[in-house]
């Protein structure tokens, strides 16, 4: 059974992103795990001499808060499973550590295979934590991020982001496969400084080529002129807004196409505003 990982900031502030993954788990028929870290760093204040004796209250507290966080998560799942009457299995797990250390260790031995973090109140995808951030570029295996408070819904209509690789449509078969009970409406939207891309589009049957080695018809292909001061984000999100969709898709892999979307800076406001969650997948 596949299992998705929700990685908790805040167990005390969780129920919307415990509720999130539960509904997404619901529908991808997967199993859901909630995961509390703390790391022990952060909690190195006194000096390099006092801090030798400080070791041990601290790792005691750390336990004592990480037994807290526990009890917690699984009232709040217990609570959420019974609100929303979901035939999901979730459970949960708190430590101490590092936790892109900790994620790749679950996630090299095959013990969940997504991951969900949710971002900061007021913070987009575009502008995660670095911690965050670690996860996104560190971890083998599809990261979703869902704007703080987000609720769910279905995804029927996706934006899949592409600089028009071979590799787009490897990722857009492990999409389709992953989201197979939405049925969704997919465009793969290609951010061009070429005047005539539309007319290749048209003129070459790019939207036949993908429908045909993908195997799905509910695919179409888009491309957006990107001018000079353009933001490729601003781009993505202006028309992502404008067709309806619930989710952007992008491949992590494609690191030259994502740093354009990760460095704006012009368009956080409206980045802010969009509140589209998003999808990662690694080209492995």
């Amino acid at each position: 059974m596949k299992k998705l990982l929700a990685i908790i900031n805040d167990p005390n502030n969780s129920s919307d992103l415990i509720k999130y993954a539960a509904n997404l788990a619901n529908d991808l028929k997967t199993d859901l795990h909630l995961l509390y870290v703390q790391n022990p760093e952060a909690y190195s204040l006194a000096t390099p001499e006092a801090a030798g004796a400080m070791t041990v209250p601290i790792q005691k507290g750390l336990e004592e808060m990480a037994e807290k966080a526990k009890e917690s998560l699984d009232k709040i799942a217990k609570e959420i499973k019974t609100e929303l009457s979901l035939n999901v299995s979730i459970d949960s797990s708190s430590e101490i550590g590092v936790t892109k250390f900790i994620v790749e260790k679950l996630v090299s031995e095959n013990l969940v295979h997504m991951v969900i973090v949710d971002s900061k109140e007021d913070v987009s995808f575009w502008e995660q934590s670095s911690n965050n951030m670690d996860i996104i570029y560190g971890i083998d295996c599809p990261v979703w991020v869902v704007p703080f408070g987000a609720k769910y819904q279905p995804y029927k209509k996706i934006v899949y982001a592409t600089n028009y690789k071979e590799e787009d449509i490897t990722t857009l078969k492990k999409l389709l496969k992953l989201t197979e009970n939405y049925k969704p409406e997919i465009v793969a939207l290609h951010i061009t400084d070429t005047t005539d891309f539309e007319e290749k589009v048209k003129t070459r049957g790019f939207t036949e080529t993908v429908q045909s080695k993908t195997g799905y018809d509910k695919i179409s292909v888009k491309a957006l002129l990107e001018r000079e001061n353009d933001e490729v984000a601003q781009l993505i999100n202006d028309y992502s807004k404008d067709i309806d969709s619930d989710l952007v898709v992008v491949l992590k892999e494609n690191r030259n196409f994502l740093a354009r979307l990760f460095t704006s800076s012009a368009t956080k406001k409206l980045i802010k505003e969009a509140k589209l969650p998003v999808l990662v997948f690694h080209e492995k």
